[in-house]
């Protein structure tokens, strides 16, 4: 188990990629400001069925991009408390020839074509 994150991860597995480009879980990972949040604060913020973002977390632990950092027992259920396994996620091009950067600007979610996902706390502001 993840117990720190680390600054920087390159990432040059084809799925992880195709997961880490989709634009909820851009969300997902701009939502959290350095500090851990349960499955309900990433459902708030990110304006996504509590019940549905459960799916995404799971996956993303799978995949070694979230980790949980804690995990509370409240009135009898298991609260856990996540932070992405880095504070920036750098994707190595197909060729693995030449690493691009980009940093995440969620005004742009509509344009898919990036190199590197950074999570921004300046720019979690709702349009």
């Amino acid at each position: 188990m993840n117990t720190e994150q680390k600054n920087i991860i390159i990432v040059d597995d084809p799925k992880v990629v195709k997961l880490l480009e989709k634009q909820l879980i851009k969300k997902i990972l701009a939502c959290f400001n350095n500090s851990p949040k349960t499955a309900s604060q990433i459902s708030n913020t990110v304006s996504f069925p509590k019940d549905k973002i459960y799916y995404h977390i799971k996956n993303l632990i799978a995949n070694n991009i979230l980790y949980v950092v804690s995990t509370k027992k409240i009135k009898g259920i298991d609260q856990k408390e996540f932070l992405p396994t880095a504070k920036e996620f750098k994707i190595e091009s197909v060729s693995k020839s030449e690493t691009n950067k980009l940093k995440y600007d969620e005004k742009k979610l509509n344009k898919t074509s990036f190199s590197t996902y950074r999570p921004d706390p300046g720019n979690n502001k709702k349009d």
